[in-house]
């Protein structure tokens, strides 16, 4: 049965956030002509602000995350492979994202999306109604950093969409250009993609 699209929030102000501190350090994957530090405005990914009222970093808990969170969107499903060009994956700089302190996010992972009356649609459905979500979490009186998920396409991988109220919190640590790190061949195995 087809239960359609996620509903748009009306009743956050009413409840408590699930939060949870996060203070490890995490991995971006960014254009590699722009600085790793971009809080997007531009509306088009998931917990990106509707209006541009606030604007969203996107790093993950390890390279594996960040990496399908990158391209999962974009490859080519053939038969046999999903497919990346080359020459997209040589675009793509790694950066460790360190802390200087604790985020204090809205974690919706293990049981936060039923704890805010949500379900897996706000993190894998309709990215305008995520949207909407995304900017009741910004507004409620918790004053969440952000909002911690799990991966669309990489359900044990998590990501955490930043808020800018956050940026004074982030180190850049610069790791190379993704098509040099090691780590390339085993996800590309991982995820059943080709480069072409």
């Amino acid at each position: 049965m087809d239960i359609g699209p996620l509903p748009t929030p009306t009743h956050l102000d009413d409840r408590d956030l699930p939060t949870q501190k996060v203070a490890a350090s995490f991995v971006r994957l960014h254009q590699c002509r722009y600085d790793a530090l971009y809080f997007g405005k531009n509306g088009i990914y998931r917990f990106d602000a509707p209006h541009q009222e606030y604007g969203v970093l996107y790093m993950a808990d390890r390279l594996e995350g960040a990496f399908v969170e990158t391209f999962g969107d974009e490859w080519e499903i053939r038969a046999r492979y999903n497919v990346i060009s080359s020459r997209r994956l040589a675009t793509r700089c790694v950066a460790k994202i360190r802390l200087t302190r604790a985020l204090n996010v809205c974690d919706l992972t293990e049981g936060g999306l039923a704890h805010i009356g949500a379900d897996g649609r706000l993190t894998a459905g309709e990215r305008l109604v995520a949207q909407q979500w995304s900017l009741a979490i910004w507004k409620h009186s918790a004053a969440v950093d952000g909002i911690r998920y799990r991966v669309r396409h990489a359900q044990s991988e998590v990501a955490v969409a930043v808020f800018d109220r956050a940026a004074d919190a982030l180190a850049v640590h610069p790791m190379g250009e993704l098509a040099d790190h090691p780590l390339v061949p085993s996800l590309l195995s991982r995820y059943n993609i080709a480069l072409v």
